[in-house]
């Protein structure tokens, strides 16, 4: 276990004596309330202390115990070095109680945990119940027309990049040149590119329906059967054994009984928190609990996939619809 030390006083960045890997033990630091000791560190001397363990992190978990959410994004941001800001529309969740543990330092886990505890959408702009994307630094670029110009292109890529232009952003078509200036965030000029790209060259496409090779499978075995004095330590203990994130919603009482049954795989643990009238969701390696179901976190919009999709009954023949009945031959 690291720790660093200062006139006799410990400031831990690993677990629990329990644990079996480093965590960084934030709880009594942000809550205010010193570990014991019989010597209580300056202000000044816990915030040096924490850049150090920030700086030196050669752990991997971040254990969140009722961190207020403002406390929870600063240390996230301080784990993963990936910035996350609070969106202004959170303004009255940034005192809420997150629970949460994570096992390394991925963002998206992270990302997942916060929004999962504060009930709002991640995103690469940051955490927000706001239907648009905004928070990015916006860039202006120009793209050249289309090959082929479609009426009512300009309508058709406005309504799908809207997410990506609130605040500064905007889209517009240039008629005399048919060229395309937008000002957006950088996922937004992304979104906007593979919009123009499928627009360009108007063959049917759709993302592989392939599942995600990231997703863990249920018979996944756990390295031991989680333990707990409650069902907050439970979890917390269900992270060190999977190896993924556990966040709690906001309508989740970590001080509920413990769940007592032996579970050896993943979907053994999901069930044994099923029957305590809990859903437990495994997204982006985090298993999200909630009594209410809970959805994906990540916003809808950058979940979204570009895909062109052929009509049977608006084409004329099989060719339009990237298929010939045998005997047909192409055309040309």
């Amino acid at each position: 276990m690291m720790a660093v030390e200062a006139r006799g006083w410990r400031l831990e960045a690993g677990g629990p004596r329990t644990t079996r890997g480093p965590a960084f033990l934030l709880d009594d630091v942000l809550s205010g309330q010193p570990p014991a000791s019989s010597l209580q560190p300056p202000a000044l001397l816990i915030a040096v202390l924490l850049l150090v363990c920030t700086l030196l992190r050669s752990s991997e978990e971040l254990v969140c115990r009722g961190f207020a959410a403002t406390d929870a994004v600063a240390a996230v941001i301080g784990h993963t070095g990936s910035l996350l800001p609070l969106g202004p529309d959170l303004a009255d969740r940034r005192g809420r109680r997150l629970w949460f543990a994570l096992p390394d330092r991925a963002a998206d886990p992270a990302r997942q945990a916060l929004a999962h505890g504060l009930g709002c959408w991640w995103s690469s702009a940051g955490l927000s119940g706001e239907r648009r994307l905004t928070g990015s630094a916006a860039e202006v670029r120009t793209y050249p027309a289309l090959p082929n110009p479609l009426p009512g292109a300009e309508r058709l890529v406005r309504q799908a990049l809207d997410p990506w232009l609130g605040g500064n952003g905007g889209l517009a078509q240039d008629f005399t040149t048919g060229s395309w200036n937008a000002t957006t965030s950088p996922p937004g000029q992304a979104r906007l590119e593979g919009l123009l790209a499928a627009l360009g060259d108007p063959h049917p496409r759709a993302p592989h329906l392939l599942p995600d090779p990231g997703v863990p499978s249920p018979t996944m075995p756990l390295t031991r059967s989680p333990e707990g004095s409650d069902l907050g330590a439970w979890c917390i203990d269900l992270m060190r054994a999977s190896g993924l994130a556990v966040a709690l919603a906001a309508d989740v009482d970590p001080q509920a009984p413990a769940i007592s049954t032996t579970c050896r795989t993943l979907g053994e643990a999901l069930d044994a928190l099923s029957r305590l009238g809990l859903h437990a969701e495994v997204w982006h390696r985090c298993i999200s609990i909630s009594v209410a179901a809970s959805p994906d976190r990540q916003h809808p919009a950058e979940r979204a996939a570009v895909a062109i999709l052929p009509a049977g009954h608006l084409c004329q023949d099989a060719d339009q619809l990237g298929r010939r009945p045998p005997g047909i031959p192409l055309a040309g």
